[in-house]
Parts: structure tokens; sequence; C-alpha cells
């Protein structure tokens, strides 16, 4: 996880980004119309208690100020679960000037997404499969029931990267992971 952020917009400025247009996503209108006017706050996620020693040293450096933290482990070992949500707090948070999660990922089994059918964005985009954890890992995280990832990503607040475009690219005010 690393955090990003310009010297110049102020932490009042960013509040205002905040408050962002965005169109509704998923089954459940009635959920995403309550999703779309709630101001989140980090209550809006579940209870997180990290079951591991290095669970626990990732929370104890993130919420430290660690600019900068690298992850190894094997599979299944909550190494995205814990960064997306440290990350999703800091966001939801409004002491914060992070306004958004940007989620980066290599297309390792297809390397160059290029030549697949499909756009860049959308539910049946070239990197829908990619993206698949992250949405099932918002759904866990977030006490909504479901469509939270699109409904994060309709909103400004999640974006998803694939390493192929990302050449030249900036981000600030922002928690990658």
């Amino acid at each position: 996880v690393e955090r990003s952020t310009s010297s110049f917009p102020t932490k009042e400025s960013l509040m205002g980004k905040k408050k962002l247009k965005f169109e509704v996503v998923g089954n459940d209108v009635e959920e995403a119309v309550a999703f779309s006017s709630k101001s989140f706050s980090p209550h809006h996620l579940v209870s997180f208690t990290p079951k591991t020693s290095p669970q626990q040293q990732f929370m104890s450096s993130y919420y430290q100020g660690v600019p900068v933290i690298l992850q190894t482990g094997s599979a299944g070992t909550g190494k995205t679960a814990i960064s997306m949500y440290c990350a999703l707090s800091e966001v939801f948070s409004k002491e914060t000037v992070y306004d958004r999660v940007i989620i980066i990922r290599s297309a390792v089994q297809a390397r160059d997404v290029g030549f697949l059918p499909g756009a860049l964005d959308g539910p049946d985009s070239k990197n829908a499969v990619f993206e698949t954890p992250y949405r099932a890992l918002c759904d866990e995280l977030i006490t909504f029931k479901s469509g939270n990832y699109d409904n994060l990503k309709a909103k400004h607040m999640l974006e998803f990267h694939n390493t192929s475009f990302l050449r030249g690219q900036t981000f600030d005010n922002a928690i990658i992971i």
C-alpha cells in the first residue's frame, strides 16, 4: 500500500471532492439510492481484527503513517483484505486527505490485454476478471448488501488500473494497492 499526496490541495478543498455525482449500479435500486446519499465513515466497514502477527504488524505500520508497506505471503493470508480494509477506512474518514483507493493489478494471464474483445471499463470489460476478488472483498468489508465495488467506482472513491496502461499516470491524494 502506498500513500500518495500532493502538496497543493488543502484538506478543506478535498472534502468537497467527496460529494460527487454518480450513477446507480446494481440490482437493488433502493439500497443503491441509500448508498449514494450516505456520507461514508469508517463505521460503514465491518469490524476487522488482525488474526496473525504479520497482519498486526501491517496495521500498526499503516496507522503509524508508514508511507510504503510491502506485504509478502502465500495466497489466502489476508494481504489484500487487510490492505483494502485500511485503505477504505482512510478514504471514508473525514480526517484524512485521501479521497480514493487506486487498485493496480497486472494482467498476468493475458499479459497483453489489447487483443481481447471489449473496453477497459464496464461490466464486460477486459479488466472484469481481474477485478473479481476486489468486488467480492468490498461486499464483505462494507455493511451494505451488494454492489459496493461498482458503486464506489461510480462515486470515484475506487479505481482499478491494469499495469499495461499505467505509463505516465499520476495519482494525487490516493491510497494505492
